[in-house]
C-alpha cells in the first residue's frame, strides 16, 4: 500500500459504519495489500507477527459483507475491533473470541499519585534479556504475544508504528541481582488535550519465576511516578477481560474499568471450519 493510497483510503473511513484503522498510520499498513474496496466494504490483507496470524484491516456497514468475506479465505484469519454489536453474530458466523480489551484510566495522577518512586530506565545492553522476559509471559494473557528485541529497541527509539503523538518513551525495569526480571513501556501523549497529556502503560511483564512478589505492582508505582514528571495528568492502560489477577492489580492502584471502550478481536479458524 503506498502513501497516497493510505491517505486516500482513511478519507473514505468516514463513509462507513464501523472500521477497525481509526487508530493506525501509514508505517502499520504500509504492507498491506487492498483486497476489496468498494462502496459498502473495504479490506486490506496483511500479516500479524505478534500473533502470527493472516489479518484483516477493515471498513464495513454489516456485519454479514465482512463475515462473507472471512469465510471466503483458506487460512485463518484476525479480525480486530470488531463492534459489541456485531460479536454474536460473528460468533454464529463460525468466528471465536481472541481477546477484549477494555480500557482503564486514572483521571488524576495526582490523587492516585501519593508518593515518589525511584525508577530504573533499561539500557541499551539489557534491551535482549527485556524482549525475553515478555516472551516468557507470552500466552498468561488473551493477547499477550511477547515482544522482539526490535520492538524493544523500536519503542526506546520512539520508531514503533502507530506512535506519532507519543513523547517521552521508555522502558522501566525491575532488577535482581543485577539481572532484568521486570518491565513496563511507558510514553506520554496528548499533549494538546485540555484534560491534560496522558501516561501510556504498555507491556507489563514480570519474569513467570520471580511472579507474586509484588514486582508488577512496584513497577506500576513507578511509572505513575515517572509520568507525573514527565507532566502527564492522567494514565492509560488496556487490558485483557479474562486477565482477572491483571484488572485487580489496576484497580488496586487506581485504575478504572472504562464502561464503553472495548476492543474486541475474533479469529476464525477456517482451517477447522472447512474440515
Amino acid at each position: 500500500m503506498k502513501q497516497v493510497e493510505f491517505e486516500n483510503i482513511k478519507d473514505k473511513l468516514k463513509n462507513f459504519r464501523f472500521n477497525s484503522m481509526e487508530y493506525y498510520d501509514y508505517d502499520q499498513l504500509k504492507n498491506y495489500e487492498v483486497n476489496v474496496n468498494s462502496e459498502d466494504l473495504f479490506i486490506a490483507v496483511g500479516y500479524d507477527e505478534e500473533n502470527e496470524i493472516k489479518k484483516f484491516h477493515w471498513a464495513a456497514n454489516n456485519w454479514t459483507e465482512l463475515v462473507e468475506a472471512v469465510q471466503k479465505e483458506k487460512n485463518p484469519i484476525l479480525i480486530t475491533f470488531v463492534p459489541e454489536e456485531w460479536k454474536d453474530n460473528f460468533i454464529s458466523a463460525g468466528l471465536k473470541e481472541h481477546a477484549i480489551f477494555r480500557e482503564y484510566w486514572i483521571s488524576d495522577i495526582s490523587k492516585a499519585h501519593q508518593e515518589s518512586c525511584e525508577y530504573s530506565l533499561i539500557e541499551n545492553v539489557e534491551i535482549d534479556i527485556a524482549a525475553q522476559v515478555t516472551m516468557e509471559c507470552k500466552g498468561q494473557s488473551r493477547g499477550f504475544h511477547g515482544e522482539s528485541p526490535e520492538w524493544v529497541r523500536s519503542w526506546i527509539d520512539g520508531t514503533l508504528g502507530g506512535l506519532v503523538n507519543a513523547k517521552d518513551m521508555s522502558i522501566l525495569v525491575h532488577r535482581e541481582n543485577d539481572e532484568v526480571v521486570g518491565i513496563v513501556c511507558v510514553a506520554v501523549y496528548g499533549h494538546k488535550s485540555e484534560k491534560g497529556s496522558i501516561l501510556w502503560v504498555r507491556e507489563l511483564a514480570v519474569t513467570p519465576r520471580v511472579q507474586g512478589k509484588g514486582i508488577g505492582r512496584s513497577l506500576l508505582k513507578q511509572a505513575l511516578t515517572y509520568g507525573v514528571e514527565h507532566g502527564a495528568r492522567r494514565a492509560f492502560l488496556m487490558a485483557d477481560e479474562c486477565n482477572y489477577n491483571a484488572k485487580k492489580l489496576y484497580e488496586s492502584i487506581g485504575f478504572v474499568p472504562s464502561k464503553e471502550e472495548v476492543q474486541i478481536d475474533m479469529v476464525y479458524e477456517v482451517a477447522k471450519q472447512n474440515i
